[in-house]
C-alpha cells in the first residue's frame, strides 16, 4: 500500500486528503508511521483517508485502523485520479479528484479505525479469514489443534477490534458466513445498522432537559453533528438580570490543537490565543444575525479553553427570545482560519418554552 497527498486544488476543508491504495502487507503500519512522520502537517489533523485496496494481510490491516483512531483520522472509499480537463495550478501540483473504489478483507477492517466513516453500497466487502493453503484445495485435511488455537484466538482479536471501535460485532458473523473466495458487501443500510459507517447528513439533538445549576435551573440538549463534533446548547435567566436570556454554547472541534491551513503539505499549528483571535459567531433568530461576534453588545463570552472547547454566550431580551420560539435560533461559527470553516448549530424548539418556563421561575 502506498500513501499520498490528494488535493482538489482549493482552499477549503475538505480540499485535501490522504490517498492509501495498494495491498496491505505487514509492514503497512510502519509504513504509514514513516509517511506521517515525513508529512508532520497531517500528523493529528482531522482529515480523510480515503482507502482503495484488495485487502491484504489481516494483522497488518487491524493496526493500521488502529493507527487511523489513534490520530482521529476520517476513512472514506475511493480512489485518487488526476481532475481531467483541468490545468496544473502555478505551483505545477496537478488537481485531484476522488473516484469510485473497493475497500474489501483486511482494508475493510482498517477502514473501521476511522472516526467519520463513510461509503456506498458495494464499496465494503468482507469475508473469512484463511490460510492460503487451505483456499487452494479446501478438501485436503490440514486442520489440526494449532489451526484450532490460532483460529480462536484470531476470532477474540477480531472481536476485541470490533469492540474497540464501538463496531456491531455482527460485522464478525457476516465475515465468517461467507465461503473461502466469497465476499459479503453490506448495503448501506446495513453498514448504518452495524455502524460500519457512521457519518451521517443530519444531526441528532436529544430533547430538552432541566439540570440543575447552583442555586437556579438551566434548560440543556446535545446536539451529536457527526462523530466527531458534539454541541451543548443551555438557556438560563440570571438573578441580577431577570428579564434578560442567556443563551450559550459549547462544542469542541475536531483536532482543535492542530488546525491544517493551506494546500498540499502545508499545515499549520494554531495557539490557543490564535484560535481565539479567528474564532468568530452569528447569533441568528430566524433569518436575521441579531448578535455577530467579535465586538458586539451582547456577547457575554468568547473564548476557546486549553482544551480546545469552544464557548459563547449570548445575552438576549425577553423579545427576541419569544421570537427564536416562533421562528428558530442558530448559532453560526466560522474559524476562517481553517480553511473557511463553517458550521451551523441549530437546537430544536420543541419541548423549550415549556421547560424554559419552570427555569425561568429558577435564575442561576
Amino acid at each position: 500500500m502506498r500513501f499520498f497527498t490528494g488535493w482538489s486544488g482549493g482552499n477549503h476543508a475538505g480540499a485535501e486528503w490522504i490517498a492509501a491504495e495498494g495491498v496491505i502487507t505487514e509492514t503497512t503500519p510502519s509504513d504509514f508511521r514513516r509517511w506521517i512522520q515525513e508529512n508532520p502537517s497531517y500528523d493529528g489533523i482531522s482529515v480523510t483517508i480515503f482507502l482503495d485496496s484488495p485487502g491484504g494481510n489481516l494483522r497488518g490491516g487491524l493496526e493500521l485502523g488502529l493507527l487511523f483512531r489513534e490520530r482521529r483520522f476520517n476513512t472514506a472509499v475511493g480512489r485518487t485520479v488526476p481532475m481531467t480537463g483541468v490545468d496544473k495550478n502555478p505551483s505545477e501540483t496537478q488537481t485531484q479528484t476522488t473516484q469510485g473504489g473497493h475497500c474489501v478483507s483486511a482494508c475493510a477492517y482498517a477502514f473501521l479505525g476511522g472516526h467519520n466513516r463513510s461509503a456506498a453500497t458495494g464499496e465494503i466487502g468482507f469475508h473469512q479469514f484463511y490460510t492460503e493453503r487451505a483456499l487452494k484445495d479446501a478438501l485436503t485435511p490440514t486442520f489440526n489443534a494449532t489451526d484450532l488455537s490460532q483460529t480462536q484466538t484470531t476470532v477474540g482479536i477480531i472481536a476485541l477490534y470490533l469492540k474497540e471501535l464501538s463496531v456491531d460485532p455482527e460485522v464478525l458473523f457476516l465475515a465468517s458466513a461467507q465461503e473461502p473466495g466469497g465476499m459479503a458487501f453490506p448495503t448501506l443500510t446495513e453498514m448504518r445498522r452495524l455502524k460500519i459507517v457512521n457519518w451521517r447528513d443530519q444531526p441528532i439533538a436529544e430533547p430538552w432537559r432541566i439540570e440543575p445549576a447552583g442555586a437556579g435551573a438551566v434548560v440543556v440538549t446535545r446536539i451529536e453533528m457527526d462523530a466527531l463534533t458534539e454541541v451543548r446548547i443551555a438557556l438560563h435567566c440570571r438573578r441580577s438580570s431577570p428579564d434578560i436570556i442567556v443563551l450559550r454554547g459549547a462544542w469542541t472541534y475536531p483536532n482543535p490543537k492542530n488546525l491544517g491551513v493551506g494546500g498540499p503539505n502545508a499545515g499549520q499549528r494554531l495557539s490557543v490565543e490564535l484560535r481565539q483571535s479567528i474564532f468568530s459567531s452569528s447569533l441568528v433568530i430566524g433569518n436575521r444575525a441579531v448578535r455577530t461576534h467579535p465586538g458586539v453588545s451582547g456577547l457575554i463570552e468568547a473564548r476557546v479553553d486549553d482544551d480546545g472547547t469552544h464557548r459563547i454566550a449570548f445575552a438576549i431580551s425577553s423579545a427576541e427570545y419569544r421570537r427564536g420560539l416562533a421562528e428558530g435560533f442558530a448559532i453560526e461559527i466560522e474559524l476562517p482560519g481553517y480553511l473557511g470553516y463553517g458550521r451551523t448549530f441549530t437546537p430544536p424548539i420543541a419541548g423549550l418554552s415549556e421547560r424554559m418556563n419552570i427555569a425561568l421561575r429558577s435564575c442561576v
